[in-house]
């Protein structure tokens, strides 16, 4: 981008939803990875490319309210990097040891439920 093009827009796929972020914990199998290790590359990616972004990028995810690959997602269908950079609880982590322990928790919990 030359110096006085700016973004406008984020197509995120599976990996920033409306008020949540994408499950480390379905890809395991196929990456050969743990779930620590993919919630970590999550982190990376949302730390390192998505947050840097202007808060007036807007944001489409790939899923949205209902679907199994979220559990906080919102109903609204698009937003404003900005506004999720201040409510996604996903993006508001001290650490990356927090985010993974915060994003897994959930999940292990459901998969002891659910046995």
């Amino acid at each position: 981008m030359t110096k006085t093009e700016k973004d406008h827009a984020l197509f995120s796929g599976d990996t920033l939803f409306l008020g949540d972020v994408g499950r480390p914990d379905l890809a395991q199998k196929a990456a050969s990875m743990t779930q620590d290790e993919l919630a970590g590359l999550l982190y990376d990616s949302l730390n390192n490319k998505i947050m840097p972004l202007a808060d007036d990028v807007i944001v489409y995810p790939t899923h949205g309210a209902g679907s199994a690959c979220g559990k906080n997602m919102m109903k609204e269908t698009v937003d404003t990097l900005g506004n999720q950079k201040k409510m996604n609880y996903a993006l508001n982590q001290p650490n990356k040891e927090e985010f993974v322990k915060r994003l897994l928790m959930d999940y292990y919990l459901s998969r002891l439920f659910w046995k």
